[in-house]
């Protein structure tokens, strides 16, 4: 791993970039799989993205897509208000399914204050002490930034799994994370004023 030394070390990006914890992060949470399950808790919007074509879904209205073995129609599901359930599991934002040749891509776009938030308990223990948390909120945002401001356009800029960091939506959140979230909030690591990219591991082999 390289070795940063950190000169600033805080940024917040509500000022230096342009408000950057609205920004949306695009996550990856399924790749190459045959079917999905997707619904939203209130009133959405399915919109084909290659297409202006939208419809509007009532309130829990259950969307099954099943891959066909040829690319196809990609859409969005936005909901309004509320969360969307992904095969089960409840995330913020709105979800992506792209129908690649290879399968189902699933993508989920969420804030980025929102996405760290789904990051934090399944990263660092909520019991662990506050200002450790606050540390893993800073680490896991900067980590999360760098990683979109290479490539903003990317299909997307974060894996769920320990490719990137660990990611499970509303499920990875927690009442005493989400404080150090807030007490955080818009505070990155920087060296000579640009992100870095805040690499960091729970096991790293006694090294």
């Amino acid at each position: 791993m390289r070795r940063w030394f950190i000169s600033g070390i805080l940024l917040l990006v509500t000022s230096g970039l342009c408000r950057a914890e609205q920004w949306p992060v695009r996550v990856l949470l399924k790749e190459g799989v045959a079917a999905i399950h997707l619904q939203a808790e209130g009133l959405s919007r399915l919109e084909e993205i290659e297409r202006p074509v939208v419809q509007v879904l009532p309130p829990g209205k259950a969307v099954q897509v099943a891959w066909d073995g040829r690319p196809g129609t990609s859409f969005r599901l936005k909901p309004d208000a509320g969360l969307v359930w992904i095969d089960g599991r409840p995330y913020r934002g709105s979800v992506e399914v792209w129908n690649t040749s290879e399968g189902l891509r699933v993508v989920n776009e969420v804030p980025l204050e929102e996405y760290v938030r789904g990051v934090m308990k399944v990263e660092a223990n909520p019991e662990w002490p506050l200002e450790v948390l606050r540390a893993q909120a800073v680490v896991a945002r900067t980590y999360a930034l760098y990683e979109r401001l290479v490539d903003p356009g990317a299909p997307y800029h974060l894996h769920a799994t320990t490719a990137s960091q660990l990611y499970r939506g509303v499920s990875g959140e927690d009442p005493r994370s989400d404080l150090a979230v807030q007490a955080t909030r818009g505070e990155v690591l920087t060296y000579r004023g640009q992100v870095i990219p805040a690499f960091y591991h729970a096991d790293s082999g006694g090294q």
